[in-house]
């Protein structure tokens, strides 16, 4: 036929890949990982109660997204149902931080449809307080210190798990400091601070005191704090207090909002601040 065709061709780019550097981490583990006790605010063993936990590896470096591989309830629900006396076991947990009842503590834990809700979760032992609750590495040549016994089996951790079945209870989430040297540190003037869910009902959150607690002795805490907002999730609470007086121990802490309240334990260190010499 009469005439040509000439092709035209679209503007091609030439793609190209950078190479990357991914590191991965393998943690030694061991099968019994976790040792779970549930109780009431009373310290009443909670029996039948469904545990959420998510932890361990996380999906993506994003701080703001908290999803990770273990996760006992997305996409399949695979709660345990803690036992008569509250306990709950975890086999072959990855080392790392997990978290009980969702991000919030308010999600998933349920006994007969009833959502519990996560006051404070507790390690027997350990370098970290409340939530996450952190699984630590094993080394047969050198097992974590001490041992945790159930049903003749050791398991290398042990949390407390602290409930409310109300929706409006204080919940702690984090404390800091873990420790008070007495060598080192102006008790006249000790700073300390507590993250939480329903302690701030205002923005300043004057409603909320503490205060720390060793023996008969009990030290009032001078506070202000910000309320959960758009830049944070959580209630924060700061305070000061004087601690004259204090000898080296372990202490309680105290954390009062409107008409409730929350007591750390007086037999887990980790609830409050250590104090060393």
């Amino acid at each position: 036929p009469s005439g040509s065709l000439t092709p035209t061709y679209s503007n091609q780019k030439i793609l190209s890949q950078k190479p990357s550097m991914l590191t991965m981490v393998i943690k030694p583990m061991t099968s019994n990982s976790l040792l779970a006790e549930s109780v009431d605010e009373s310290g009443t063993p909670l029996a039948n109660l469904k545990l959420y936990v998510k932890g361990g590896y996380k999906k993506y470096s994003d701080p703001k997204n908290t999803e990770y591989y273990y996760d006992n309830f997305t996409p399949t629900d695979s709660r345990p149902t803690t036992d008569g006396s509250g306990i709950t076991t975890f086999n072959d947990l990855v080392p790392g931080p997990y978290n009980f009842c969702g991000d919030a503590l308010n999600t998933n834990c349920k006994i007969a449809g009833n959502t519990y809700y996560l006051v404070a979760a507790i390690p027997y032992s350990g370098n970290s307080s409340y939530s996450p609750v952190n699984v630590p590495t094993y080394d047969s040549a050198s097992p974590p210190s001490p041992l945790y016994n159930f049903n003749g089996q050791n398991y290398i951790h042990k949390v407390r798990l602290i409930f409310s079945n109300s929706s409006s209870a204080v919940r702690v989430s984090a404390f800091s400091p873990q420790e008070l040297s007495l060598a080192s540190t102006n008790l006249t003037s000790f700073s300390f601070t507590v993250n939480g869910y329903n302690i701030c009902s205002n923005a300043t959150c004057t409603n909320a005191s503490a205060n720390i607690k060793q023996a008969a002795n009990t030290y009032n805490a001078t506070c202000t704090g910000s309320r959960a907002n758009v830049t944070i999730t959580y209630d924060r609470l700061n305070c000061t207090v004087n601690l004259t007086g204090i000898v080296a121990g372990s202490t309680q802490l105290t954390v009062n909002s409107g008409s409730d309240s929350y007591t750390s334990p007086s037999d887990l260190s980790l609830g409050s601040f250590n104090v060393v010499p």
